[in-house]
């Protein structure tokens, strides 16, 4: 019986640290997933910054070549 009750307590030890490391990946994963939106916000940003140049000389050019 002690035996048994031994390897319940070796089970529920193993199923615990199990527990505590699935969580600490989720809180792992959660950060990635906010850094990740984080670094598309910046990414689309900067691309709407880029084709509002790219506008902007394109009708600098056009200015330039009608006169």
């Amino acid at each position: 019986m002690d035996e048994i009750r031994s390897m319940a307590r070796e089970a529920k030890g193993a199923a615990d640290r199990a527990e505590r490391t699935a969580k600490r990946a989720e809180s792992r994963a959660t950060e990635a997933q906010r850094q990740a939106e984080q670094a598309l916000t910046a990414a689309n940003a900067a691309q709407a910054c880029c084709t509002a140049n790219t506008e902007k000389l394109n009708r600098m050019f056009k200015k330039s070549m009608s006169k």
